[in-house]
């Protein structure tokens, strides 16, 4: 069963990791890790009596997160990084097409 409150920490991390892509972050898989815990005021994550620790669902969900971002640091480390090429909107407005045809010149 979903409550409100996860479904809003659902809503806004999806918002959140759009927003970062679009801006042009890399997104890691399982980056929607999080721990939501009771819905009003009370014990945050590693609070005693929280239950953060101990939730196996948090536990594992930032565990693969974790790893995830770690293979994707090494893979961007091994390439040197994101290639510029197809990806420079200075050469797009000036009219490359980076074998793709500009819609804005047909």
């Amino acid at each position: 069963m979903v409550t409100g409150n996860e479904d809003g920490i659902k809503h806004v991390a999806m918002n959140v990791l759009y927003s970062l892509q679009h801006l042009g972050y890399t997104i890691s898989p399982q980056a929607d890790a999080g721990w939501s815990g009771e819905a009003s005021p009370g014990p945050s994550y590693l609070d005693e009596g929280s239950g953060g620790r101990e939730n196996e669902f948090t536990q594992r969900d930032t565990t693969f997160l974790t790893w995830n971002l770690m293979h994707l640091a090494a893979m961007l480390k091994r390439s040197g990084g994101f290639p510029a090429h197809g990806n420079q909107r200075s050469a797009w407005d000036a009219g490359a097409g980076f074998d793709h045809p500009n819609p804005e010149y047909r």
